[in-house]
């Protein structure tokens, strides 16, 4: 195994970051959305919905002193609505959800400016204005705002002010995975129990916890299957697939628990103890579960890009690509380093 491309944090540049907030300037937003701590706004242009912003930071939407939408309610459930756990609330339960059904959409984006804070203000029509603040707990390696234009190219931005693009078409070669580090991560999970089954939109995430010590997380941009011998008991394809009585929506705009996914986590033997794990060198999972269950994470043919990563104190990532590229990211100093990891 080799160690390549570290990556260091330059100097902020707040001006090429800038450069990108302010395209999307004259955009209106048609649509907003939020879960976990994240915010999404849709932007169209002239025709058709082309940007995607998202903010992993508290959004408020102010009209003069009145406040139209709060990032703080994310997780405020409304009254009558029980307080969740891992604040795993259906669409609608919260005073956010609220806020964004009363918003008059679209509105005209008119005006941003960027701080070296990372504080974003924007000012639109009616009067209305937005400002974006990061959580105080951010660190410097957390991101804090992505910009996706067709679904192509995306910038992602650092807390420290720094940025860096990632592209679905893209520069991104096929390398000979170094399967000695990636089991390495994988084989420290060894041991725990798996607590809890979520998705975000079409994106699985498995909790794993040991002795009732912080929390470690795989999350999958990939198929994900739990068997028991030759039964299935959870299968990600289901997150596209509605309960009897549901009615069909667009894309995946389903409420948590409305969808077959949602049914079948709920149904899981929890906790299931992980007693081995290991990836093939094409990123594929094979995971024995106690209890006679297995876990497969599949990731999609031909996809390069990011197909699962683990985590476990918010602060150190291990993320796996399809190229075979398997990327530790994490915060030194104050300051967001890359390393990518691959043999030779």
């Amino acid at each position: 195994m080799k160690l390549r491309d570290r990556i260091e944090a330059e100097e902020p540049d707040i001006g090429k970051i800038n450069a990108q907030f302010q395209r999307l300037v004259g955009m209106r937003i048609v649509g907003v959305d939020g879960g976990g701590e994240m915010t999404e706004f849709d932007l169209a242009g002239d025709r058709k919905v082309n940007c995607l912003f998202r903010a992993y930071a508290r959004c408020v939407i102010r009209r003069g002193d009145e406040v139209l939408l709060d990032g703080n309610n994310l997780h405020t459930p409304l009254d009558g609505v029980k307080k969740r756990k891992y604040n795993d609330y259906r669409r609608g339960e919260t005073v956010f959800a609220k806020q964004v059904k009363q918003l008059k959409l679209p509105l005209y984006v008119e005006r941003i400016v960027i701080e070296d804070s990372m504080n974003v203000h924007m000012a639109s029509s009616d009067g209305c204005t937005i400002d974006i603040i990061p959580w105080p707990d951010d660190e410097a390696s957390d991101y804090i705002y992505q910009i996706s234009r067709q679904g192509r190219n995306v910038y992602v931005i650092y807390f420290d002010g720094t940025m860096r693009i990632d592209s679905d078409i893209q520069d991104r070669k096929k390398v000979k995975p170094d399967m000695k580090a990636i089991n390495t991560q994988l084989q420290r999970l060894i041991g725990m129990e798996l607590v809890k089954v979520t998705r975000a939109a079409d994106m699985p995430g498995f909790i794993f916890r040991a002795n009732r010590k912080a929390d470690c997380v795989l999350h999958a941009f990939s198929r994900c299957v739990i068997r028991r011998g030759d039964e299935i008991l959870l299968d990600s394809d289901n997150i596209y697939r509605p309960l009897d009585g549901v009615k069909k929506r667009r894309g995946l705009d389903y409420d948590i628990g409305d969808t077959v996914y949602d049914k079948q986590k709920q149904a899981l033997p929890y906790p299931m103890r992980l007693e081995a794990i290991e990836a093939d060198d094409r990123m594929n999972i094979h995971a024995i579960l106690s209890d006679g269950c297995t876990l497969d994470v599949i990731p999609w043919p031909g996809v390069l890009d990011e197909v699962w990563r683990i985590f476990r104190d918010g602060r150190t990532h291990y993320v796996a690509y399809g190229s075979g590229q398997f990327q530790k990211h994490f915060d030194r100093n104050g300051k967001f380093v890359c390393i990518v990891l691959y043999a030779e």
